[in-house]
């Protein structure tokens, strides 16, 4: 199912522990091999695994 979709879209709450936490939805988008767009702070564990293997962009999260 997921290797149907062309672009993965996923985000991680400001105040959940961002420094350690990796939504299971990221690393199966990893998986999945597919490009994706991660809305999430720098210091996020998630944003940093994105950035360093390079399978998508990381943008900073809306402040709402």
């Amino acid at each position: 199912m997921l290797g149907a979709s062309d672009v993965f879209l996923a985000h991680d709450e400001r105040e959940a522990g961002p420094e350690f936490r990796v939504p299971s939805k990221t690393l199966s988008y990893l998986c999945a091999g597919r490009p994706i767009v991660l809305a999430a702070t720098a210091e996020n564990l998630a944003a940093k695994i994105v950035q360093a293997l390079g399978p998508g962009i990381v943008v900073a999260p809306l402040r709402i």
